[in-house]
């Protein structure tokens, strides 16, 4: 790649997935390509198609058990950055959960 984003900097989060079989091909070309995938994966759920027809993200929906799946640790920004750097950043970078209210809705 000439220009652009440098091919190791890039990480695939796999979505729309209905069995684990098609994870593993989905992993299998990825890394085949010379590409790195999150940890994880979102499986397809007619809940999260509802959730976004009615203009909410996925994680909306009213099932707890689908939103905790997709809040997975694995797909936080700052396990994303330790996946590129491996190391824990010293600032900036912080799970969204870790802010408080305050900052989060300042007023």
């Amino acid at each position: 790649m000439k220009e652009g984003i440098a091919q190791d900097k890039l990480a695939f989060s796999i979505c729309r997935i209905g069995t684990p079989a098609e994870e593993a091909e989905a992993r299998a070309y990825l890394t085949k390509a010379g590409y790195a995938a999150l940890d994880g994966c979102m499986m397809e759920r007619p809940a999260y198609r509802k959730a976004q027809n009615k203009g909410h993200a996925i994680t909306e929906t009213p099932f707890n058990t689908l939103t905790q799946k997709i809040l997975n640790p694995h797909l936080s920004p700052l396990n994303i950055y330790r996946m590129f750097t491996k190391k824990v950043p010293s600032s900036g970078l912080r799970n969204r959960n870790s802010l408080s209210r305050s900052s989060r809705n300042p007023r």
